[in-house]
């Protein structure tokens, strides 16, 4: 949750009293905040995306950041190594192997050059995507640098998906 400017960290373990654990500063400019384990990536227009360690919620630290990545408006952090971005600059949609905070790698992935991402959602080695124009696109993750698309299918736009056993909502 957000306050003003700042990343609040509550402790929701008894949900009739939250309990506000710590607050981190971030930009005024924050589009998307995702989480996977203890990594909290947070996109933001004027400073890339960055990621926080929340291991200890108490005491947070900021870990490592992609700078030249703006306009984060879906952010999935899967597995705690994969990040997927569609950073609305023509640059589609993006994975980057996270596994070493402080030096994050990039490989860039078109699905192609006219797909507008409305929705995604990451369910274990693949990527479900709904586009504007009423396509759902499902792509295996499994090898970050090469995503190999699986299926696409005529739908109506989705702004949300969701993920249970073998069913996508």
């Amino acid at each position: 949750t957000s306050s003003e400017n700042n990343l609040l960290l509550v402790d929701i373990s008894s949900p009739s009293r939250p309990n506000i654990l710590s607050s981190v500063k971030v930009s005024t400019a924050t589009f998307n905040v995702a989480i996977d384990d203890n990594i909290v990536a947070i996109s933001n227009f004027l400073d890339g995306i960055n990621f926080l360690d929340v291991s200890e919620p108490t005491t947070p630290k900021w870990k490592g950041k992609l700078p030249d990545v703006w306009n984060g408006k879906w952010l999935t952090l899967y597995n705690g190594t994969l990040l997927f971005v569609d950073s609305h600059g023509g640059r589609g949609l993006q994975s980057f192997d996270i596994s070493w905070l402080s030096k994050p790698l990039t490989q860039d992935y078109f699905v192609d050059n006219n797909f507008k991402i409305n929705a995604l959602v990451a369910d274990f080695e693949t990527l479900y995507l709904s586009s504007t124009d009423d396509k759902l696109t499902i792509i295996n993750t499994n090898n970050h640098e090469q995503p190999e698309k699986l299926s696409e299918m005529a739908s109506t736009s989705a702004n949300e998906l969701a993920v249970k056993d073998n069913l996508l909502l």
